[in-house]
């Protein structure tokens, strides 16, 4: 990768070692890093449309090649749904269709759980990736080191865009914060 492309922001710090998922869980977009399934591995179901990234992560988690958008799961199966910086590489105009869809395969009762980052308008800046560096504690003494990088456009992305979106698909916000650059929502069917 070209550095000149690449606008890094300051390291971020998550801490999972504390957030409760539940019983059965669907990842979305859990290739790479598959930091939910080496969370919880033997709770998991892992999506991702990519089955190289499928292959990437490190987990025991059951993998399946599949859209957000279009999930082939029967109504009211899974406890919690998650997103960890997933959202930012699926295209916006499909972002109602992604959050309705957690929404249906979703017991009542359950989360939809997302962490993402806050990316502003790229302006006029010559750097058109955008690069968040991260640090994601699993549990006491295990941190995984890694980083996302999107293509930056002129579209802002933050909690406020995706709390309005969830709120439209039924959901309930249970619990939203921002820290730093980056942010958390937990919303509840």
């Amino acid at each position: 990768m070209d550095e000149k492309r690449l606008y890094r922001i300051n390291p971020q710090y998550v801490d999972l070692s504390g957030v409760e998922l539940g019983e059965r869980i669907l990842d979305i977009g859990g290739g790479g890093e598959g930091i939910i399934g080496q969370l919880k591995p033997d709770s998991v179901i892992s999506i991702d449309p990519s089955a190289e990234e499928l292959k990437e992560a490190p987990c025991n988690a059951i993998k399946i090649v599949m859209s957000a958008e279009e999930l082939k799961f029967i109504d009211d199966t899974f406890d919690t749904v998650t997103s960890f910086f997933t959202l930012m590489y699926i295209d916006p105009e499909k972002h109602a269709k992604v959050a309705s869809e957690a929404y249906r395969v979703l017991k009542t009762g359950g989360s939809f759980i997302l962490w993402d980052a806050v990316i502003p308008c790229r302006g006029s800046q010559e750097k058109d990736i955008y690069v968040i560096p991260l640090q994601v504690k699993l549990k006491e003494g295990y941190t995984v080191d890694t980083g996302y990088g999107v293509l930056w456009t002129n579209r802002v992305q933050d909690m406020d865009y995706y709390l309005e979106i969830c709120r439209k698909a039924g959901f309930k916000v249970a619990e939203s914060r921002a820290d730093q650059e980056t942010f958390f929502i937990r919303l509840v069917k």
